[in-house]
């Protein structure tokens, strides 16, 4: 229902529920994209008393695709469904870097962000708010978490079902009924951007109109088509599941379809060799078994790329007349040869519980062979992957931001008036620092007064690293508190590879040791449930061993050649605890390790305030 009071400012949608009231509140803007990317958002004042805890920025978006033109479509006039996923660029400008295809956690959507109060100035104001968030919550959450509310690029080497399907589209891998692409929201709770963000009584009668302001990292944001032709998705490293031992199981190739029900051994059709003859088919049942429709990476109105392939191995052709040549007529194939792919859309598809066979159906024709001649023979198979649709303009995938709203829970059980009239808590200042030293630095920083805890979080600008996440190459650091040395040696975070690689082993008893009691001066705010100082790269199964044998690290166990092959990507934070005092302090920190072009250093101060 509308709420009664209009705000000149805003006008608030209010939903009931229990005792509590949901009110949404749409932002000051109406236009968001890479260059429109701020956002406003106001709590009125003298409106109700709010549970900030439990509210959260509301980003409606959608991706849309367009079918494309080649190969040429066999059959069906209805534009396919294409999982295309959302993620981030990790660098600024055309730059790839090894982190785009990680689980990059969503707070790196918010580039800086405020809360101003009209009565009582400013709440908070965080700069590179992306690059601490984003960092911190590899700390604040488990992996479940962290997956669930990442923005992910391909489906998802972290997970126990690794075809878990994009969030933009409804896919449905059994049954005749469509999938379809679908508008997904993306949140920004208020408590994983601003320390304030944790109050469950806000009184807007004390406070007056909250001014909620972020500046979203739009420009960043990138589109990646999963399971199209070229994906990971079809080779047998996926498919077969790759073992502890870096071995894979000895199953069929995925990838080839059988036509009918072809017995128990799902071999593909053979053709007689002087008076074969295949009939038209409509249905294609693929090879590889599965446990469950979970496992399986097809569905329901998908748009595949059918390749017809004789996979004969005596020196004879196959001629095939659907799908046809790039010159219409038919296909000669000799043994082992791939030929011309077409186009179809699956309409429905059939799971076989007992093989763990899943068979594709068609509206038409989508392979054929006329009568061989007395010289062609061979065994026909069809290759079936995804198409893609974003070779050629016009068929890139795009993105709309649909509309931004605060969602707001306010407390019907709370009248103005009862809820505190100041707030103690702790927030962040920002302070940044550039360096061109590719080995390292000894600089000092002024800590405002009231501050228990520094945290800094290295980024750097190259392939190798992230921009939103602390990724520099840090071989040890050393910090001191008004000339007084915190530890009696460095610190030791990694042991670096002439190329400035971690090789997966970081991290040491001293520096967890650090870290845990900056969060613990940091109080319940930065309570963590992990230490795995990582992002997972999608595309990349964690389970396999390092790829450079047992001569790396000291523990004797496999490590990685470089920091692209390993499936965990670094992000992490080194900080200090600050004795808490009324002046401002010193604080010196001498930074060694491989740093390409140099490094931004991001400093932040916990500081304690009233407001």
């Amino acid at each position: 229902m509308l709420y009664g009071k209009k705000n000149a400012k805003a006008k608030i949608y209010m939903d009931v529920i229990m005792s509590e009231s949901v009110v949404r509140i749409p932002a000051q803007q109406s236009l968001f994209n890479a260059t429109s990317n701020l956002v406003d958002l106001i709590i009125p004042g003298n409106t109700g008393v709010y549970d900030l805890s439990q509210t959260y920025v509301s980003l409606l978006t959608r991706v849309t695709s367009n079918s494309p033109a080649l190969p040429a479509l066999i059959v069906g006039t209805d534009d396919g469904v294409y999982d295309v996923r959302v993620h981030m660029k990790h660098q600024l400008g055309a730059q790839d870097s090894i982190y785009d295809d990680c689980a990059t956690p969503i707070e790196c959507l918010v580039n800086s962000c405020s809360m101003i109060s009209a009565v009582k100035g400013g709440i908070e104001d965080i700069r590179k708010s992306d690059v601490l968030r984003g960092t911190m919550s590899v700390y604040k959450e488990d992996l479940d978490s962290r997956q669930a509310k990442a923005l992910t690029t391909w489906s998802g080497a972290c997970k126990d079902q690794p075809w878990v399907h994009g969030q933009h589209v409804e896919l449905r891998g059994e049954g005749t009924v469509d999938s379809r692409e679908v508008t997904h929201e993306i949140r920004f709770n208020l408590r994983d951007l601003f320390d304030a963000g944790q109050f469950e009584a806000w009184d807007s009668s004390v406070y007056g109109d909250t001014r909620i302001h972020l500046e979203l990292n739009l420009a960043q944001v990138s589109l990646t088509q999963c399971q199209g032709s070229t994906d990971i998705t079809w080779t047998s490293a996926y498919q077969q599941r790759v073992q502890a031992d870096g071995t894979t199981p000895d199953i069929l190739n995925f990838g080839y379809a059988t036509v009918g029900k072809g017995g128990a051994t799902a071999l593909p059709h053979t053709l007689a060799n002087t008076t074969g003859v295949f009939a038209a088919t409509s249905a294609l049942e693929m090879k590889t078994p599965y446990d469950s429709l979970a496992d399986c990476p097809f569905w329901v109105g998908q748009d595949v790329s059918i390749t017809p392939s004789n996979t004969g191995a005596a020196a004879q052709n196959l001629i095939v007349s659907v799908p046809e040549a790039a010159a219409t007529g038919n296909q000669t194939l000799a043994a082992g040869a791939v030929g011309d792919a077409g186009r179809a859309v699956i309409t429905s598809i059939d799971f076989d519980n007992l093989t763990g066979l899943v068979t594709l159906n068609f509206a038409g024709t989508v392979l054929e062979c006329p009568t061989q001649g007395a010289t062609e023979s061979g065994i026909l198979s069809v290759i079936v992957t995804g198409t893609d649709v974003s070779a050629a303009a016009g068929e890139v995938p795009a993105i709309t931001y649909e509309a931004c709203e605060l969602v707001a829970t306010m407390r019907s059980d709370m009248q103005m008036g009862q809820a505190p009239k100041a707030h103690q808590f702790s927030r962040f200042v920002f302070q940044g620092d550039q360096f061109t030293n590719t080995s390292g630095i000894q600089r000092t920083y002024q800590i405002p007064a009231n501050c228990t805890a520094v945290l800094m979080s290295i980024t750097n600008t190259q392939n190798g690293h992230s921009s939103f996440l602390g990724s520099a190459r840090v071989n040890d650091y050393r910090f001191s508190v008004d000339g007084e040395a915190v530890t009696n040696r460095a610190v030791t975070y990694a042991e670096l590879s002439n190329a400035g690689n971690f090789k997966g082993k970081w991290g040491s008893s001293l520096h967890y040791d650090l870290l845990q009691k900056t969060f613990l001066n940091m109080g319940p705010n930065a309570r963590y449930q992990s230490m795995t100082e990582s992002v997972f790269d999608q595309k990349i199964p964690v389970d396999q061993p390092g790829d450079a044998g047992t001569a790396i690290g000291d523990l004797g166990q496999p490590g990685w050649s470089t920091s692209a092959a390993d499936p965990e990507k670094s992000a992490f934070l080194i900080g200090v605890p600050i004795p808490l005092k009324a002046d401002s302090s010193q604080l010196l920190l001498e930074l060694n390790g491989s740093f390409t072009d140099g490094a931004s250093i991001n400093i932040y101060s916990y500081v304690q305030v009233v407001v």
